[in-house]
């Protein structure tokens, strides 16, 4: 028997199960009554009966779709699952529906599809891959108790976008403790390396007792510390590498890119985003500065095999003073040029060198000038760059 539409969209067939009961019973009801065998004639109008009743219930019994599906939240993070409410597109009945639907990938050169299943009125959602995604539409689909029949609804509207953010820890400590040394003027985060005097100002719980103008302090009777030129006013820079091939490697280089650009936003200082497009992003403290910087990383996509040159020249231009991180997951010599000039011109310079999960080798290789950190989760921001 052919799937036939109802007037109300839905779509009713008989199931593999069913259609050789139907015809088999067919067959014996046949025969049966052709040679006068009565329990070979029960058996078939008995098999007919069933799939016709079967058939009957998924056609005119109370199936109700799906009116719409939506999402707890409209922001989540990489690898969430979360769980998906469909309301019913009428009064439900007594039968309880297999809901399907798919996840859509909205950004412009997106083509990932991801499916969703449940039983009820509930689904839960696959583990949700970073970037802006919308619901698909949601079909309820009824099963006969015994697997004769299936009806398939009328599939519902599409629903709302959302977006899924990098994944990142609460906070990356030796940020921190760099952007502390640049804003009381230590030029790098291992040396005592002299500064260029700015000024000064008040003393401040928590600036480096070093910096503190004696003489200052003296005529004035209240502490005094000294600036440098430039150093609590650079911001640092955040440079992800999109030069890579997809996969969790990748992922997990957004990740930290993310990490480490909230943590500066935490402390009330501009970070630069570099590598997202042809212009540097600066993103200054602001209420909603953390969700516009997650949602530039959310729509970040690789560009396998690209030059490191566009990336090179932006470092370049990093200003003095600056704490400058590179989140890749090349090797690190290749960008070795472009990573010692900046150290060159005294910043704190980092490379996140983001691999795939799994056991490794010893540590990573070190340059002179910056400190490599091999990062394989975010979570391994939390030790300090290897070198330090």
């Amino acid at each position: 028997m052919r799937a036939l539409k109802a007037a109300d969209g839905r779509h009713v067939r008989l199931t593999a199960a069913g259609r050789w009961g139907g015809g088999a019973g067919t067959a014996a009801l046949v025969l049966g009554a052709a040679g006068g065998l009565r329990p070979l004639f029960g058996v078939g109008a008995a098999a007919v009966l069933a799939c016709a009743a079967a058939w009957a219930n998924a056609r005119f019994g109370r199936r109700p779709g799906v009116a719409h599906a939506s999402l707890p939240a409209a922001r989540f993070v990489r690898g969430e699952r979360p769980l998906l409410h469909c309301a019913p597109a009428g009064r439900a009945g007594a039968a309880t529906p297999a809901i399907r639907g798919t996840l859509d990938d909205v950004l412009p050169d997106g083509v990932r599809t991801l499916p969703f299943a449940g039983r009820g009125w509930t689904a839960a959602g696959p583990a949700l891959p970073r970037g802006v995604w919308r619901l698909g539409p949601a079909v309820a689909e009824y099963h006969d108790p015994l697997g004769l029949a299936v009806t398939r609804t009328r599939p519902s509207p599409p629903g709302a976008h959302f977006t899924v953010s990098p994944r990142t820890p609460a906070a990356v400590p030796w940020v921190a403790e760099a952007a502390a040394a640049h804003a009381s003027g230590a030029a790098r985060l291992d040396t005592d390396e002299a500064f260029e005097i700015h000024g000064m100002r008040p003393y401040t719980p928590g600036d480096d007792l070093r910096l503190i103008d004696w003489r200052g302090t003296l005529r004035t009777g209240a502490f005094h510390v000294r600036e440098r030129r430039g150093g609590g006013s650079a911001p640092a820079a955040v440079l992800l590498d999109t030069g890579a091939e997809d996969g969790e490697a990748f992922e997990t280089a957004v990740d930290c890119a993310a990490a480490v650009a909230l943590s500066v936003l935490r402390l009330d200082r501009p970070v630069v985003l570099s590598g997202l497009g042809a212009a540097p992003r600066l993103i200054t403290p602001a209420p909603e500065a953390a969700a516009g910087l997650l949602d530039l990383l959310a729509r970040v996509t690789p560009h396998p095999g690209a030059s490191t040159t566009p990336l090179a020249r932006l470092a370049a231009a990093i200003p003095n003073g600056a704490l400058a991180v590179l989140a890749t997951t090349r090797d690190p010599a290749l960008w070795r040029p472009a990573l010692s000039a900046l150290s060159a011109h005294r910043a704190t310079v980092v490379c996140l060198h983001a691999v795939p999960a799994g056991p490794g080798a010893s540590g990573p290789r070190q340059f002179a000038g910056f400190r490599v950190l091999r990062v394989r989760s975010v979570e391994d921001l939390a030790g300090l760059p290897a070198g330090r």
